[in-house]
């Protein structure tokens, strides 16, 4: 009966035991499980961390991007702003070559015209400088017989003197040898004065004559394209408009003169107003023509005698 009980005891034992094999079985292969787990947990915290570093480096990245990518489209706002004004300019650029091609078709017209305009204002010019030099030759003639009268007379007079200074008494002889001495001082003044306005005018017509045709020879010059001569009529004083200096207007001029096929000046209303012996201003009313260009204004030039040569100092248009 006790070896029975022992024998339960024995069975139940194994049973229990067989139980806790299993449950032992059943923990290893949990354990296992657990130790792959926490491997795999650990690779999986050390991807996750190398990934956190990525992520990190990825997102500074992804910063200096978009820093660059705003940098770029501020850069790519200004060369769109850049191509519109570009646009803008080659258009209006277009728009100017377009006047500037229709306005040289005008100049080639207007030197044409200008170039037989003073073909014709040349022939006028010489005509007239002939007008005043046979004025001028006739007025110098006059002048030379009133010198020529003169000088017979004072020679008459001293003749006279002489024959009185030998049939007079010594009281008259001297009285006559005063009155001889004032009229002889008188004629030679009078000689002098005569042998002067040979020599060089001096009335205020024969002076604004001269002034007048030294004006006519600077618009010859000009018509008929002599640069040199041209130049030649403005002083070394003269002081050019807008500030320019005197080498800058001259190359300005002479290129003006050389350009056009033709050029024709005409003055109208010309008034010398003489300033003294050697200054005058000229007013007039100045048309210019030639084959690229014309106009019509009104003009004030001022002279002065230098050398002997009335030479332009100072030329304005007038409003």
């Amino acid at each position: 009966e006790e070896n029975n009980k022992l024998k339960n005891r024995l069975s139940q034992t194994e049973g229990s035991l067989g139980e806790l094999n299993r449950s032992l079985t059943l923990k290893d292969e949990q354990l296992a499980k657990l130790e792959n787990t926490q491997k795999s947990l650990q690779s999986l915290t050390e991807e996750n961390n190398k990934l956190k570093n990525r992520l990190s480096q990825t997102e500074g990245s992804l910063g200096e991007l978009n820093r660059s990518l705003t940098l770029k489209d501020e850069q790519l706002a200004k060369l769109e702003n850049t191509q519109k004004s570009l646009q803008s300019l080659t258009e209006e650029n277009n728009k100017l070559k377009n006047r500037l091609s229709q306005t040289e078709g005008s100049l080639g017209e207007l030197n044409r015209s200008l170039t037989l305009k003073d073909e014709q204002l040349a022939k006028l010019d010489k005509s007239l400088n002939k007008t005043i030099t046979k004025d001028l030759k006739k007025e110098n003639n006059k002048l030379k017989n009133k010198v020529e009268e003169t000088e017979s007379l004072l020679e008459d007079l001293k003749r006279s003197v002489t024959f009185r200074k030998q049939n007079s008494k010594d009281d008259t002889q001297e009285k006559e040898s005063r009155e001889k001495t004032v009229e002889v001082v008188s004629l030679n003044k009078r000689t002098d004065r005569e042998d002067s306005l040979n020599d060089k005018p001096k009335t205020e017509l024969e002076q604004k004559k001269i002034v007048e045709l030294s004006i006519n020879q600077w618009v010859n010059s000009w018509s008929s394209k002599d640069i040199e001569a041209y130049i030649a009529s403005y002083a070394s004083e003269f002081k050019p408009s807008r500030g320019l200096s005197r080498n800058a207007w001259e190359k300005g001029r002479r290129k003006r003169l050389a350009n056009p096929a033709f050029i024709k000046i005409t003055l109208a209303n010309v008034v010398v107003d003489l300033r003294g012996e050697d200054l005058a201003k000229i007013t007039f009313r100045q048309k210019y023509q030639s084959d690229t260009y014309s106009d019509e204004v009104n003009k004030e030039i001022t002279v002065k005698m230098i050398n002997d040569k009335w030479l332009i100092t100072r030329e304005r248009v007038q409003q």
